[in-house]
């Protein structure tokens, strides 16, 4: 009997693990919100259309766990993991998510490409630019093949400024003003409830 395995999503954190740091620098003192716009958010696009993945945040953060307003400016990794995946069906009707990073081109506008060395299929990583009072992220999605997919940006943990290794911070990426036709994903994967998926899930076809 074939044994299929389905590709689990899940979050992305990135994590030190310089010992030399002081103990405080092991763990996220802050946790921050960041808001991220797909437009047009239509559910159907044609191949050679562009879809953006658009963020702009000030760089005064309001701390979750203290409430006291933040300045994190200057920093040093601030970023975001995108992952792109198809939906998939084998010759035996078994689902599957298959790494769809070939089947995209891309236009970045603001923010700084992280090259993986080890040529990832199914994510890519960017540092956002900064400015004197934001930090912002602009990246172009041109389909190139048809299909369902679907493209997820991931929290990131472990965020410090060039300035100062410590304290570090956690971000908590949403997006919003989106329609994430989450319907496709429910097609794939009847019933799911898990909250992650509801806050960063982006799906669309591609005809």
């Amino acid at each position: 009997m074939r044994i299929l395995i389905i590709f689990a999503l899940a979050p992305m954190f990135i994590f030190s693990t310089c010992d030399k740091l002081p103990l405080e620098c092991h763990y996220n003192t802050w946790q921050f919100q960041l808001q991220m716009q797909v437009y047009p958010d239509y559910k159907e696009v044609q191949t050679g259309d562009t879809l953006w993945m658009y963020l702009r945040s000030p760089k005064r953060f309001i701390d979750a766990i203290s409430g006291q307003e933040i300045d994190f400016s200057n920093a040093a990794n601030l970023g975001v993991d995108i992952t792109f995946y198809q939906f998939a069906e084998d010759s035996n009707g078994a689902k599957y998510l298959n790494p769809a990073v070939k089947y995209f081109n891309y236009h970045l506008v603001k923010g700084r490409f992280l090259p993986d060395d080890r040529g990832s299929s199914y994510n890519l990583d960017y540092n956002f630019q900064e400015s004197d009072s934001t930090y912002e992220f602009q990246l172009g999605i041109v389909p190139k093949s048809k299909g369902e997919f679907l493209i997820s940006p991931y929290d990131v943990s472990n965020v410090y400024r060039k300035n100062a290794r410590c304290p570090r911070a956690a971000f908590q990426i949403t997006l919003t003003h989106t329609n994430q036709h989450l319907d496709i994903y429910n097609d794939f994967r009847p019933g799911f409830e898990l909250a992650y998926e509801k806050r960063l899930y982006y799906c669309f076809k591609v005809k």
